[in-house]
């Protein structure tokens, strides 16, 4: 099941939850959660001072986080305090996604 992770990053904390989520997605690899591909994460700017990360992944069935270990449960508790809830969303927003790939037209030789 595709998901994005909407990480509206605390000011001061990007580089502390970038360190927390490369951790958390190795644990995710290593127990089997997740597949490795597509993964992408990326940092936007969504006003002058704040920025918000953007995860793009695959877990790697529709109930992969149903019941996480206390690994996964532990990492999810050192992401939480990093977010902050902004203009009416939450601190960590997951939203299902369709992927797909634009398609380039062929160059004339």
């Amino acid at each position: 099941m595709p998901q994005t992770v909407i990480y509206h990053v605390r000011p001061g904390s990007e580089h502390q939850l970038q360190a927390v989520l490369s951790e958390t997605w190795q644990i995710y690899l290593k127990e089997g959660m997740v597949h490795a591909d597509p993964h992408v994460l990326v940092k936007v700017r969504e006003d002058e001072t704040r920025d918000c990360f953007i995860e793009v992944f695959t877990w790697t069935g529709c109930f992969a986080m149903e019941h996480p270990s206390a690994t996964v449960q532990s990492q999810i508790s050192k992401i939480e305090p990093l977010c902050e809830a902004r203009k009416g969303s939450l601190a960590i927003e997951f939203r299902d996604t369709q992927m797909f790939a634009p398609r380039l037209p062929k160059v004339a030789e």
